[in-house]
């Protein structure tokens, strides 16, 4: 594959010396001259100066037949212009973008970007798991039809805490996909299956019914201030 990764910070960097590592055609578009350098001298001669939001240096660095371009940079506006870009003017088949901001997570998912990476909210994901107080999880954002993966886990004597899964009126849009036993033990979600303390729901839902799957697996409803 031919990748062209914008940006040459340390993620671009590492990640475009993996990609070379695995047989790819990589080229890394970087503004800064002090980082072409850097990466000249670890890598060869696999970097373009120019700023990888501007179309002329895209399509000098060969965007209309890259397979993929990936957006490394500390800029999230910065990340969506280059995969805006490179996907409406050079019909590259996929972008990957690192979002800086989970708040922008969102925005890029409307306007096309097909793989976002937020180390914020993977970080926060991992430590939500520990937390009692954050029964919801996020796990994965599924690429085209908008939903995500979450995990709810059952609080005692709250929520679905032995009810039968088939018994359960989950959100429209969501089904459940795994059940994880509080003994760590996978279960199909089949109807009769009765949901205990401690078991681990994982659910597919769109991003809108998470407040509302998230009361109705644990029962507990954030009061609004008035």
């Amino acid at each position: 594959m031919y990748i062209i990764v914008v940006g040459g910070g340390k993620i671009g960097l590492h990640l475009s010396k993996y990609l070379i590592d695995n047989g790819h055609e990589v080229l890394v578009l970087e503004k800064d001259p002090l980082r072409c350098e850097r990466i000249a001298e670890e890598l060869g001669h696999v970097v373009f100066r120019g700023d990888g939001c501007e179309a002329a240096n895209l399509e000098a660095a060969g965007a209309a037949r890259a397979d993929i371009l990936i957006a490394t940079t500390g800029d999230d506006e910065d990340n969506l212009v280059a995969c805006q870009v490179s996907k409406h003017r050079f019909e590259v088949p996929r972008t990957i973008s690192i979002i800086n901001d989970p708040r922008n997570e969102t925005l890029f998912k409307k306007l096309g970007v097909n793989v976002t990476v937020s180390a914020t909210r993977i970080i926060l994901s991992q430590i939500e798991h520990l937390l009692p107080e954050h029964p919801l999880v996020h796990l994965l954002s599924l690429e085209g039809p908008g939903l995500e993966m979450v995990s709810v886990r059952v609080p005692k004597d709250m929520g679905v805490d032995g009810k039968r899964l088939g018994d359960v009126l989950l959100p429209t849009g969501s089904f459940v996909s795994l059940v994880i036993s509080k003994e760590g033990k996978p279960q199909t979600p089949a109807e009769d299956l009765v949901l205990m303390a401690g078991d681990e729901i994982v659910v597919v839902t769109p991003p809108e019914s998470q407040e509302s799957l998230r009361v109705v697996l644990t029962g507990d409803q954030v009061e609004t201030r008035r």
